[in-house]
């Protein structure tokens, strides 16, 4: 393995536990596991910057001539910070709509623009949206295939009773409990690449390649957690009054305080259009986080979340919106979060891998969705205009 594939590949490495960190800070789960993936994600870090410096001291000459190029700092620089650093999750989702290509020089958009004739050019992004709901949710790493979680319920309690001296002492409510029963499934894909593209481009394709897989574990997450959301049966909204005795009276005191409404484009125009009787708008930045909203109501102050209306769409018209704390409603038990092979040998649907001269990269993750608390949030479905 050449130098530039081993850094690709440690590039690689080191992205797919991003993710993995991440779900393990959500969750505070901070264990040997979480320093173990931690100091990893140090190692590679070590590796691929001496990689990535020993391929600048090599570019700085040609072949049989000792005198160096004009590589200023500024170009070593911009070298070691690598020509994808943009390239994260945000390409065009032809992989996503189940359109497996094999990429090869010279074939448009399935990679030929990457390397036209006599020209060697940097591949540039279509801006999109990076919607995550992951952090929203309780994501809950598990070692094996099915199991089994014991949660104690809310209930109402009626308190200890009076009794009179030496009368026998009644016994208290008992707490009850709830089991949520998961079964992992696998979820995959692959996306074939040809060697030339890999050898001949002055980008780093495998990486940008395992970035395309970890962008389609992001969005498989995104559905199926609005698909659990959908499960427990929608609301009918049609205004602001519908909203509010849902977070006081619906949900209760103990949800709203960590509450959120969750909700697209569509509804985020509909909730600007929300007014307080002298005209001011209900929708406000929130204090020291300009980017960030909530809808401010009297003393009722919630955080607005909102998404794209492709990781949150419309139903017929009907504005969805998630209202309630998904954190406590919605559970995901995480087999494995993202795992990326790289095959060279192996027929893969119609492709001999070998015999047409290609790599194909797999993209494997396995997890449940389920929910855990039916009472902690309500999918909404919006139906009135604003006025």
């Amino acid at each position: 393995m050449n130098l530039k594939q081993k850094l690709y590949d440690l590039k690689g490495q080191q992205k797919a536990l991003v993710p993995e960190l991440r779900a393990m800070v959500d969750s505070g789960d901070l264990g040997e596991d979480y320093q173990a993936k931690n100091t990893r994600f140090d190692e590679l870090g070590t590796q691929i910057k001496a990689i990535e410096t020993q391929l600048a001291r090599e570019g700085m000459f040609d072949e049989g001539d000792p005198t160096p190029k004009d590589f200023t700092p500024g170009t070593v620089k911009a070298f070691e910070s690598g020509v994808l650093k943009g390239l994260t999750q945000n390409v065009v989702k032809e992989f996503a709509a189940g359109v497996r290509k094999a990429m090869t020089e010279g074939v448009g958009a399935d990679g030929g623009f990457t390397v036209p004739a006599d020209i060697v050019t940097r591949v540039y992004e279509l801006v999109s949206a990076e919607d995550n709901l992951l952090p929203y949710i309780t994501n809950t790493p598990v070692t094996s295939n099915s199991g089994k979680r014991t949660y104690k319920t809310r209930q109402q309690l009626t308190g200890l009773q009076t009794v009179a001296e030496m009368a026998k002492i009644p016994k208290t409510d008992k707490p009850t409990f709830a089991q949520v029963d998961y079964v992992i499934a696998k979820r995959a894909g692959y996306l074939p690449v040809s060697v030339e593209l890999l050898e001949d481009s002055d980008e780093n394709i495998a990486t940008m390649v395992i970035n395309w897989l970890a962008d389609e574990v992001r969005v498989t997450i995104n559905m199926k957690v609005v698909a659990t959301a959908k499960s427990i049966g929608a609301t009918a909204i049609s205004g602001l009054e519908d909203i509010m005795q849902l977070l006081t009276e619906g949900l209760g005191s103990a949800i709203r305080k960590i509450s959120a409404i969750h909700t697209n484009d569509s509804g985020l125009l509909w909730l600007l259009n929300l007014k307080t009787g002298q005209g001011d708008s209900l929708l406000q930045p929130r204090p020291n986080y300009t980017e960030q909203m909530q809808l401010c109501v009297g003393p009722v102050v919630i955080p607005i979340h909102v998404w794209d209306n492709a990781t949150l769409p419309n139903d017929g018209g009907k504005i969805p919106m998630l209202i309630g704390s998904l954190k406590e409603g919605i559970q995901r038990f995480d087999r494995k979060h993202l795992t990326v092979s790289r095959l060279t040998e192996a027929t893969v649907g119609d492709i001999n891998l070998a015999e047409q001269d290609m790599v194909a990269f797999k993209g494997t993750m396995r997890d449940d969705y389920k929910v855990r608390d039916a009472e902690a949030f309500r999918y909404c479905e919006l139906t009135a205009a604003a006025g």
